[in-house]
This record gives C-alpha cells, sequence and structure tokens, in this order.
C-alpha cells in the first residue's frame, strides 16, 4: 500500500460505502413495495428522486483525480480504477430500483395467481440478497462474503426460469395470453438484470479488497 494517498483511499472507500448503503435502500424499498403489493410505496419508490446520482459522479471525479496523482503508484491507479467502475455499476442498479417501482406499480394492478406471484416475490428477494452480500463485503472487507452472491445468482436464475415455464403452462391452459403476463415477465427480467449488475458488483468488490 502506497501510505502517501492512504487518507485519500481511506475517504473514497467510506464514500463508496455510503453509497452503497443508500442504492440497498432504495432496491429494498422497492422489492417491499413489490411484496405487499403496495401500490403506494411502489409509486413513492418510483418517484423519489434519487439523491445518489450526483455524489457517485463527485465519487469518480475525485478517484480520477486521485489517480491522476499517482501516476507511478500502480496500486493506488488500480483502486481508484475500482472505485470508477463500482460507482459506475451502483448507477445502474440505483436506476433499476427506481424502475422496479415502476413495475410494482404494474404489478399492484395486474391481480397475479398466487403461484406466480409467490415465485416473483422469492426471486425478489434473491436478487436483494445478492446486491446486500455485496455491500456488506464492501462494508467488512471480507471478500469471501461476495462469493455467496455466485450461488444466490444461481437459484435466482433456477427460478427465472421456472417462473418462465409456469408462464407458459399458463398461456397453454387458458388458450390465451393473460393480461399479467407482460407486467410480471418484465419485471422478472429486470430482477434478472439487478442481479447480473450485482454479480458485476460481487467481482469489483473483490478486487477493491484485495487493494485494501
Amino acid at each position: 500500500m502506497n501510505t502517501n494517498f492512504d487518507g485519500e483511499r481511506e475517504a473514497l472507500r467510506a464514500r463508496l460505502a455510503a453509497a452503497f448503503r443508500e442504492v440497498q435502500q432504495q432496491l429494498a424499498d422497492a422489492v417491499r413495495a413489490l411484496e405487499r403489493n403496495d401500490a403506494r410505496l411502489a409509486r413513492d419508490v418510483h418517484r423519489k428522486e434519487s439523491r445518489i446520482e450526483g455524489e457517485l459522479h463527485s465519487l469518480e471525479r475525485d478517484a480520477v483525480g486521485l489517480a491522476g496523482r499517482s501516476a507511478n503508484a500502480d496500486d493506488v491507479t488500480q483502486f481508484a480504477i475500482s472505485v470508477v467502475q463500482m460507482s459506475a455499476s451502483l448507477r445502474h442498479v440505483d436506476r433499476m430500483a427506481d424502475q422496479l417501482g415502476g413495475s410494482a406499480m404494474a404489478i399492484a394492478n395486474a391481480n397475479l395467481p398466487d403461484e406466480l406471484a409467490g415465485q416473483l416475490h422469492h426471486m425478489a428477494e434473491l436478487a436483494l440478497l445478492q446486491f446486500t452480500t455485496a455491500q456488506e463485503a464492501l462494508a467488512a472487507r471480507v471478500d469471501s462474503l461476495a462469493e455467496r452472491t455466485l450461488k444466490r445468482d444461481i437459484e435466482l436464475d433456477n427460478w427465472y426460469e421456472l417462473l418462465l415455464k409456469e408462464c407458459f403452462d399458463d398461456v397453454a391452459e387458458r388458450g390465451e395470453v393473460p393480461g399479467h403476463l407482460a407486467a410480471m415477465l418484465s419485471t422478472a427480467k429486470l430482477l434478472e438484470r439487478i442481479s447480473g449488475h450485482s454479480m458485476t458488483l460481487r467481482e469489483e468488490v473483490v478486487a477493491l479488497v484485495s487493494r485494501a
């Protein structure tokens, strides 16, 4: 570790952890709205102005500045690159949490069959757990925690495939496409995308923690 930049790295790491927590809260609110079938909470999440966008841009600028001032310190430069990459990933998840709030509003009005609703809720919980585990790994600086997201990603993919099968079976049984299908499938796809970004964050957390 290059001690000339230790203080700046610690400050950036603390700000990144705080941004992680705020995005996690936004995602948790969206998942809660979906699970409770709460249209009002879903609307609040969807309309809530993100407070983290500006901070993430600021983090990236400061990380780039640190890299520029430490051109001869490879460990500091790699740390700065990790911060920039994680900030970009967090921005994606923050925007998807907002979209999930919109999806939760549509689901609240879709009258899903109980079995399909239960599967969708389980996917949402898995996606939230993946993101939360990556967040906790950064806070604790334990890369083994981040590895747990891999198992949850595999489980979420399995549930996504099961949900698709249930949808196709439902269409075949009805002989028509039910009205709730579009809202449900778009929400499931969104959860799969959140899961994908959590996997990216997991890799970035492992890289960042290894450079602590």
